[in-house]
C-alpha cells in the first residue's frame, strides 16, 4: 500500500551563496513602515529531500516601484522579464515558479530567538555565483 504524504517546509538554510529555485510568491502582512509587501520564497536545490525543503525568502515593499524587486526578477527571468510584464503595467508571479537563480542567504541573531532569521539578501541569474551539477 502506498500514502501520499506532504513535503515538509524547513527553514535551516545554512548562510552562503546557493543555487535556488522559486517555490513561492505571495502577499504578507506588513508593519506601519510598508502598507503593502510580498514575499519571493527560494529551496536551496542541494539541500531538498524526499520529505524536506528547506527555504529562505526576500520580503519587499510594494507601495510604490521597487528598484531592488524589479532587478532580483530580471536576475531570475532573464530575458523573459518583459515577456511576463502584462498591459497594465504589472508583472505576472506564476512564471517565477520552478526558476532557478542563485541566493546569498544571510542569518541575523537576536536576543529573544533561539535559532538565526534567515533570509536572501541577494539574487543573480543561475550559475552566477554557484554552478549546478
Amino acid at each position: 500500500m502506498n500514502i501520499p504524504i506532504t513535503k515538509k517546509r524547513g527553514y535551516n538554510v545554512p548562510m552562503g551563496n546557493h543555487p535556488v529555485k522559486v517555490v513561492d510568491c505571495y502577499a504578507v502582512k506588513t508593519n506601519a513602515d510598508c502598507a503593502r509587501a510580498w514575499k519571493l520564497v527560494l529551496a536551496p536545490l542541494k539541500l531538498e529531500t524526499k520529505a524536506w525543503q528547506q527555504t529562505a525568502a526576500k520580503t519587499y515593499c510594494i507601495d510604490e516601484p521597487n528598484d531592488e524587486l524589479t532587478d532580483d526578477l530580471i536576475a531570475i527571468m532573464g530575458a523573459e522579464f518583459e515577456d511576463h510584464i502584462l498591459d497594465n503595467g504589472s508583472f505576472d508571479t506564476d512564471a517565477l515558479l520552478g526558476r532557478h537563480a542563485d541566493a546569498v542567504v544571510e542569518h541575523v541573531h537576536g536576543d529573544r530567538y533561539e535559532k538565526p532569521f534567515t533570509f536572501v539578501s541577494k539574487i543573480y541569474p543561475a550559475g552566477t555565483l554557484v554552478k549546478e551539477d
